[in-house]
């Protein structure tokens, strides 16, 4: 069956483990790509801060992405640096981390993840030229991933490979995900985000 062809109470009927594939089925885990041009790290709740920050990291400190890209526009409270928008409050950590500030990117202005792709776009085309990037990771959470990469491949050119880089948050994976509040929460929204984007023709349409 296909996404689209779901009324929107029969999306929300769908028990949680046919959610879960809906939205991870296709996102595999990568360890072979040997070099990224550009890793795109995207924001989000502080609660997955800790976990893509250190995926990003990893990446630069493994010599496997030359360049980091942070976006995201919106001000978190953390419990650190105070109020920050989280760009650059995940820029001061991956600092603190050992990478170095002059290999970063940082876009203040995204408020989605659709605008993540298009700023981080930008950004490579002023500052690094698309002449010189052939591979970008997308550094995000697990359940966030399918819908990151569907806007990545939408608004970066044809002839960049776009590959996902889940953080390592044991919660996102199964059985652990049903039992914790947060992330069955992210695999509802994410199922009914990416039901909008398929019946709306934004994405192609995915079949579970």
């Amino acid at each position: 069956m296909k996404l689209s062809q779901l009324s929107q109470r029969e999306l929300t009927d769908l028990p949680i483990e046919q959610k879960f594939h809906i939205v991870h089925d296709g996102v595999a885990r990568d360890n072979d790509t040997p070099l990224f041009d550009v890793a795109i790290l995207l924001g989000g709740d502080l609660c997955v801060w800790d976990e893509r920050i250190a995926a990003a990291a990893k990446l630069w400190h493994e010599g496997r992405a030359k360049r980091i890209i942070i976006t995201g526009s919106i001000i978190r409270d953390t419990p650190d640096m105070g109020p920050i928008i989280e760009a650059e409050g995940m820029a001061n950590r991956l600092e603190k981390l050992g990478v170095p500030r002059e290999v970063m990117l940082l876009d203040p202005y995204a408020l989605t993840t659709e605008e993540n792709m298009t700023y981080a776009a930008t950004l490579i085309r002023r500052h690094i030229g698309f002449a010189n990037v052939r591979r970008a990771a997308i550094v995000t959470s697990y359940s966030h991933m399918r819908r990151s990469l569907f806007f990545a491949e939408m608004f970066l050119p044809s002839f960049v490979k776009c590959t996902g880089i889940p953080s390592e948050e044991p919660q996102e994976y199964e059985p652990l995900c049903y039992q914790h509040k947060h992330y069955a929460f992210r695999i509802h929204e994410e199922a009914r985000l990416l039901h909008i984007l398929a019946t709306t023709g934004q994405i192609p349409d995915i079949e579970f």
